[in-house]
């Protein structure tokens, strides 16, 4: 059996201080994809970017999973779906 999801998760701890930078807001394309992510602290990133924001510990509560060989963010499980990057308000 094929490994479907590939997680990787990282700590929200950066230089011994919690990362409190989160994603708040999402853009989507025509087709429903999430292109780009608002922060609480009004930054926006790209997808790819965020991905690289996620990988240096600076946004909290995101993970980076590859599914069939491409990469994206997904909030941590925590049963919440209001939370979940799809049922996010869109900028």
């Amino acid at each position: 059996m094929t490994e479907k999801y590939r997680e990787t998760k990282f700590d929200i701890c950066l230089g011994g201080m919690l990362v409190d930078e989160k994603v708040v807001a999402v853009n989507k394309n025509e087709q429903g994809d999430i292109v780009s992510v608002k922060t609480n602290q009004g930054r926006v990133f790209r997808t790819d970017q965020a991905i690289l924001q996620v990988r240096a510990g600076r946004l909290a509560g995101l993970q980076v999973v590859n599914r069939d060989g491409r990469e994206y963010i997904r909030t941590n499980a925590d049963g919440i779906a209001e939370n979940n990057l799809d049922n996010l308000p869109e900028f």
